[in-house]
């Protein structure tokens, strides 16, 4: 799919069919996020791939931001582990946290290829989620992204005009003289 019109396209889907997803296709998805930027090349992010019903169901119970049946489900995590440094500070958290969100980004339009609707969500219990799918220390969840067919395509939400979040130069300057 070209890339603006998937960017103009992509909906959070919260609604899914019936039909399941092939592995190789969620694979593939996940290889689309390995090629994200990265600070330092740290590559700081791990993913778990939940197909199963009993696993989905459990991690919606957790996850109130789940409000239907997801045939997948990917939760994003950063590995602590491969930040390369003995004093780790909340910066060094913050700047895994941009390379994930990243990564996270290629997942949703790399799905979107597969025809697959996408739903970052947020609203989780962290330490629920971590014993379900029993992460050591290290792993600490971010973000889920539920994954299927979608039911319908959500209408496209209210964006902010163009004019209103772009200054050339410095802040309140509107043109650009060249």
């Amino acid at each position: 799919m070209e890339l603006f019109k998937a960017l103009k396209t992509r909906r959070s889907v919260r609604l899914y069919s019936d039909k399941e997803i092939e592995l190789s296709e969620l694979n593939s998805i996940i290889e689309a996020a390995t090629w994200a930027p990265t600070a330092g090349n740290a590559q700081p992010w791990f993913f778990i791939i939940v197909t199963k019903h009993q696993g989905l169901e459990d991690i919606s119970n957790f996850s109130p931001g789940i409000i239907s049946k997801p045939k997948a489900a990917i939760v994003a995590c950063i590995d602590i582990s491969r930040i390369n440094k003995e004093d780790i500070t909340n910066e060094d958290i913050t700047v895994s946290i941009i390379d994930l969100a990243m990564a996270c980004e290629n997942i949703i339009l790399a799905a979107l290829d597969y025809n697959l609707g996408t739903c970052p969500v947020r609203s989780f219990n962290r330490v629920a989620i971590s014993e379900l799918l029993e992460l050591p220390v290290n792993i600490v969840p971010q973000l889920i992204i539920t994954i299927g067919y979608p039911k319908n395509q959500p209408k496209a939400p209210k964006k902010l005009d163009f004019n209103q979040v772009i200054n050339y130069e410095r802040y309140g300057v509107k043109s650009c003289e060249r």
